[in-house]
């Protein structure tokens, strides 16, 4: 099976295969699908999921050779997937951050909320800054999810050739 290495973050992480570690639960779905079908968008979401979640963007245009966007896009944390008004909100939330990077190939990542996080991160395989060709991996330790891709926090930088 051949994976486009620069497909979107929610079909990256459906193909991602990991061995010391965890993907939380996930959903993957097309803007295109949820405007012409949330109804039964937010009921899978409701019936699948039984712990908060996190709504996520998953824009076609994140994670590119030459530009990243890391942490450009909406992400709404800490959602009931019980609570179908809060789950259209910050699906809407999500979509409505895409503003003029629209994609027919945008989706929307539904995730199980990770609690209690000791360590988090972002693995790219260029360095963000200069664009150089290596691995880097940015790392924050602590229950914040988002350091990393928001900016709000100094977090540990390792990059590998």
């Amino acid at each position: 099976m051949k994976i486009n290495i620069f497909s979107t973050k929610g079909q990256t992480l459906k193909n991602l295969k990991i061995k010391n570690g965890k993907i939380p639960k996930l959903y993957v779905f097309k803007v295109s699908e949820y405007i012409h079908n949330n109804h039964n968008i937010i009921n899978f979401i409701s019936k699948n999921f039984n712990q908060d979640i996190v709504v996520r963007s998953s824009n076609y245009f994140e994670d590119k050779k030459k530009k990243s966007f890391a942490g450009y896009f909406d992400s709404v944390l800490n959602v009931s997937p019980k609570n179908k008004i809060e789950v259209k909100k910050a699906i809407n939330k999500v979509i409505k951050s895409y503003k003029s990077y629209r994609s027919q190939n945008n989706e929307v990542l539904i995730q199980h909320m990770i609690k209690n996080a000791k360590l988090s991160g972002v693995v790219t395989t260029c360095d963000v800054k200069d664009l150089s060709p290596y691995y880097s991996i940015n790392i924050n330790y602590g229950s914040d999810t988002t350091a990393v891709t928001s900016g709000k926090k100094k977090y540990e930088r390792n990059n590998y050739f």
